[in-house]
């Protein structure tokens, strides 16, 4: 029989696909922290934890409308959590456990307990600690199997289900277990019901971790009681964060480049649905960690935005006057007596004279006149041909080839860009 809150995610199920988009915050708020928590048992480590939870609402998100019957959601979404946490832990992003004792996570836990007990004795404290480390003592399929039973509340075919497994391997492991914890805690009392005080220190910490809605069912609160605080919309209720964009950063805007490297992350209180970056056209971005990057060629005004799955929105705009691709272009000559003037111009990040190089027959040409202000290379006829080595300040160069009469570009190239030394704003 399905709780007051599931029967309200049914509901919500049921109106979402029926064309009510805001019927997915209702989905999210009322699921989240039940995910979030099971995940967590699972991987032991809150900020992967939450990664993976936005993870699992963004296939929920994509995948919902496609649920043929709403009553099977918490089964379904239950599936979608498990799987992507065990991708996650056959992956190498599971690293946060590697290599730390098992005694240590569990000591930090029972500190992290004792500020939050909310009052509870030291002698409940010890019993939890007790039974919790007895329990994450089991390997990965047995701890998995009994948060799905005893936390998430799953019938054993149900589990079958979502692991992939026949309903008798579900059965060998939780027995399985039940043998291994009695072992382990010997004989303390928990050892003849260790699966009922599994199951109420599991609901105690969560209801601790502000996941209220897990035990928002008759049997808890009664059923008077969880219908007011439904009407009220206090059951599982998620502060949504609102979506921000921030730690935005590019190249050093006080100096020229040939490209910036647009570089920012995007926080959310509901998963991330789409991000997007244009100017005159969208712009592609790349996922580095937390960050999105993209690769911007032209000066202008970009907007970066940013939308989730209950169909937030935010925008920031970006102007980016610095770039500079163009390297110095000669524009003509005069002949004054024995010398010749070759003037040069660049408009963006100006011209570097001091990395000015003249060649002459493979020889360095030193005590070239240099005009900076007019942009004006003054040479002795008699050096012709010539070869300049001509760049800007951004480091876009070009080589040039006088001979007498003439000029031919030799060639023009543009340097490797630098590493974010990024502004913040």
């Amino acid at each position: 029989m399905l709780s007051l809150r599931e029967q309200r995610v049914v509901e919500l199920v049921r109106e979402y696909q029926k064309g009510d988009v805001q019927a997915f915050d209702g989905i999210y708020s009322l699921c989240y922290q039940p995910i979030y928590y099971l995940i967590y048992k699972m991987v032991r480590d809150k900020h992967e934890a939450e990664d993976l939870t936005q993870e699992v609402f963004l296939q929920i998100f994509h995948r919902i409308e496609d649920l043929t019957d709403p009553k099977s959601f918490k089964c379904w979404s239950n599936r979608i959590a498990y799987h992507s946490t065990l991708d996650y832990i056959t992956s190498v992003r599971f690293t946060s456990t590697k290599g730390v004792p098992l005694e240590e996570i569990l000591e930090s836990e029972l500190r992290a307990d004792a500020m939050s007990a909310g009052g509870m004795s030291i002698e409940q404290l010890e019993q939890r600690h007790t039974i919790m480390t007895a329990a994450d003592q089991l390997s990965w399929p047995l701890r998995a199997t009994l948060l799905l039973k005893f936390f998430s509340e799953l019938r054993e075919r149900d589990i079958a289900e979502i692991m992939d497994v026949p309903v008798g391997t579900v059965k060998s492991r939780l027995a399985e277990a039940k043998k291994k914890m009695k072992k382990l805690l010997g004989n303390k009392l928990f050892c003849f019901s260790p699966f009922s005080f599994y199951t109420f220190f599991l609901h105690l910490e969560y209801l601790q971790t502000g996941g209220r809605a897990a035990l928002a069912s008759s049997a808890v609160v009664g059923k008077a009681a969880a219908a007011v605080l439904l009407s009220t919309g206090l059951i599982g209720s998620v502060a949504l964060r609102g979506i921000r964009i921030s730690a935005v950063q590019y190249r050093d805007p006080s100096r020229y480049v040939n490209e910036q490297l647009l570089r920012f992350q995007v926080t959310s209180g509901a998963p991330i649905k789409k991000i997007s970056l244009f100017g005159e056209e969208e712009i592609p971005l790349l996922r580095n960690g937390k960050a999105y990057e993209a690769i911007v060629v032209k000066n202008g005004v970009y907007t970066i935005e940013a939308i989730d799955i209950a169909n937030h929105r935010v925008k920031k705009r970006i102007r980016i006057s610095n770039i500079d691709s163009e390297a110095p272009v000669y524009l003509g000559y005069q002949e004054r007596e024995a010398w010749m003037h070759l003037r040069f111009s660049d408009e963006g990040a100006q011209i570097d004279w001091d990395t000015l190089c003249c060649e002459h027959e493979e020889q360095k040409v030193e005590g070239v006149s240099i005009d900076r202000e007019n942009g004006v290379l003054r040479i002795p006829q008699e050096l012709l041909p010539l070869r300049v080595k001509i760049q800007d300040r951004a480091g876009n160069q070009a080589v040039y080839l006088f001979r007498q009469g003439e000029a031919a570009v030799l060639e023009s190239e543009v340097t490797e860009p630098e590493e974010i030394a990024g502004e913040t704003y």
